[in-house]
């Protein structure tokens, strides 16, 4: 491999640990979120947790 090759290549490395962080970092802010909009739902006057409050969140937070 040439040295442009190799630079090329560490270049694409870090570009990807980056992205993979940010998506990591992505998808532990959504989890959090979600496990607070389930808890809120739980505790809505119902009391209750049901797949239809849990689709409701899931609902909510896609849009």
């Amino acid at each position: 491999m040439t040295d442009e090759q190799t630079k090329k290549r560490k270049l694409s490395d870090h570009a990807l640990e980056l992205i993979m962080r940010d998506v990591l970092n992505g998808l532990k802010d959504f989890s959090l979120d979600m496990q607070t909009e389930v808890a809120m739902a739980a505790t809505e006057e119902t009391h209750t947790l049901t797949s239809g409050t849990l689709k409701k969140a899931l609902r909510s937070k896609q849009e």
